[in-house]
């Protein structure tokens, strides 16, 4: 904490969590094995983004003591700035050029990232859909395959055009 806020542990002897770091509610109030987002309070009055992290102890005589980790999150605020600003000058590029563009790359989690607004517009895709090409025929528990439950195919897949089923 001494090299995050600057403060001394001297400095920091009898006085609250609160009073070195806001979070919207008192830290105390927070469930512990639970996390906070909030700001640390610095010695030269800034304040450093932070996740709080809440704990407990069992003390002497039963007494029960609150442990408040905090992990500075200034690199990955400003990594998420970066990239949200990065995606809106790719879109707005993207979305400028007259031409039909089409780029789906898709996250670790499968989904789709970006889609273009003209390729949409064209199929009539509404914004809650997905182009896809691939249907689940079966699944990998890790010791065996096995067919994956799914609607038929007739009813989820559409060519050309969004609703217009495949004859």
């Amino acid at each position: 904490v001494e090299d995050l806020s600057g403060f001394t542990r001297r400095e920091l002897l009898d006085r609250t969590v609160d009073a070195l770091v806001a979070t919207g509610r008192p830290v105390a109030e927070g469930t512990v094995g639970g996390r906070l987002d909030g700001a640390c309070r610095r010695r030269t009055g800034d304040d450093v983004p932070v996740e709080v992290h809440l704990g407990a102890v069992e003390g002497a005589a039963g007494r029960r003591y609150l442990v408040v980790t905090l992990r500075d999150v200034s690199d990955l605020r400003r990594g998420e700035a970066a990239r949200f600003e990065a995606e809106a000058k790719y879109a707005s590029l993207v979305e400028g050029i007259p031409a039909i563009t089409y780029i789906d790359p898709i996250d670790e989690n499968q989904n789709s990232i970006y889609v273009s607004p003209q390729v949409a517009e064209l199929l009539g895709i509404p914004p809650t859909g997905t182009q896809v090409c691939l249907l689940p025929v079966g699944y990998y528990t890790g010791d065996s395959c096995s067919p994956a439950p799914r609607r038929p195919a007739r009813e989820v897949t559409y060519l050309n055009r969004w609703k217009a089923p495949v004859e």
